[in-house]
């Protein structure tokens, strides 16, 4: 991949400012919508990207568009000015909406929910005052699992991001530049699995030289594999339905966790029971970083959403592409690959922590 170049846009899309010459670039793209990216450049005449009103886009990596939240300008002993440009993917954009009552729960492919909500919510389906004019979706393919959805009242994107979550079907937001369009695409993302032979294999070890180094993490927090579904309220008792996987966890082994589901029709609990076990029961991390002559590439050989394989110790693990981190450190690029359970709050500690550190040695 070349140097990054990546151009400032206004809410409307309009470019407005390259940023040449960029010291250090970190995007990560995520699953959920997620992901974020911070960018340190020498500051230049004319360069005021305005938080929460300036778009970012750089072909490198990946066609990736992201939102500013932050700018800090920063000085070192020897009088160089630098301006630090931080936020996050695009699709926080989809933060600034509530997803508003519906008469009945939504049901069907993780993608047609999700197109669905968006339309209801800053789409056609919207009030003129609340449509968000620059975005639009794709052609619904109907892909992912049956889910069910009945989180009114709550965040549009924090919503879309567990959907994600539960479903594996995850969603961006990529920047039409002839059309100045954001457009909403599900990732659905294609088993290459050692397990499998329909498509070419993704296969991650330090031995094939598709990986330099790989780390298992594993946590049970916030973990469940028991839930109790809250139903409809009758005569002011709440229906309470548990759900489980395969026998009935007992004893220290039960992590129970509760969900509202009182506009979920009783013939969807199950689904709706097992969307919730499913992000509840990840337990497993894993991150590798992949060489730089890896035969491996991005978006070729595997993708954000894709299945793969990954040695451990001699001993392969089959997980879904969650994120993925792109590092410019002003001579070239690196990547990080994060397999199974990600949260969002980790990630982002983990890249400022990086970002902290790599400001101090420079200074």
């Amino acid at each position: 991949m070349e140097a990054p170049v990546p151009c400032l846009l206004d809410l409307n899309l309009a470019p407005f400012a390259l940023l040449d010459g960029c010291l250090r670039v970190r995007m990560t793209r995520t699953l959920a919508g997620n992901g974020s990216f911070a960018i340190t450049v020498r500051a230049q005449a004319g360069m005021r990207p305005e938080p929460g009103a300036t778009f970012i886009y750089s072909r490198e990596p990946f066609g990736f568009t992201g939102l500013v939240t932050h700018v800090s300008g920063l000085e070192d002993e020897a009088g160089r000015k630098n301006l630090r440009i931080s936020g996050t993917e695009a699709s926080f954009l989809l933060a600034r909406r509530t997803i508003l009552p519906q008469p009945n729960a939504l049901a069907g492919p993780a993608e047609s929910v999700m197109k669905q909500l968006l339309a209801l919510n800053a789409g056609a389906a919207a009030g003129m005052a609340r449509r968000l004019a620059i975005i639009e979706a794709e052609d619904d393919g109907a892909r992912g699992p049956e889910v069910t959805f009945a989180g009114w009242n709550s965040n549009l994107l924090a919503a879309l991001s567990k959907l994600a979550q539960e479903s594996g079907t995850g969603f961006r937001l990529d920047l039409d530049t002839v059309r100045k369009k954001l457009i909403f695409r599900c990732i659905a993302g294609t088993d290459r699995s050692a397990a499998q032979d329909a498509f070419p294999r993704a296969l991650f070890s330090i031995g094939y030289n598709t990986a330099c180094q790989v780390r298992l993490d594993m946590e049970s927090e916030d973990s469940a594999n028991l839930v109790y579904l809250l139903g409809r309220n009758n005569e002011g008792v709440r229906e309470t339905v548990p759900l489980w996987s395969g026998d009935e966890p007992a004893g220290a082994e039960r992590r129970e966790a509760v969900c509202e589901a009182g506009s979920v029709p009783r013939e969807r609990y199950g689904t709706y029971g097992w969307q919730k076990l499913q992000r509840w029961s990840q337990t497993e991390a894993i991150t590798v970083s992949v060489p730089e002559r890896s035969p491996l590439a991005e978006n070729r050989d595997f993708a954000l959403g894709d299945t793969c394989s990954i040695d451990i110790r001699n001993v392969w693990h089959d997980a879904q592409l969650t994120a993925v981190t792109n590092t410019w450190d002003g001579l070239r690029w690196r990547k990080e690959l994060f397999f199974g359970m990600q949260r969002r709050t980790a990630l982002a500690r983990l890249s400022e922590k990086t970002d902290e550190l790599w400001e101090a040695l420079q200074a």
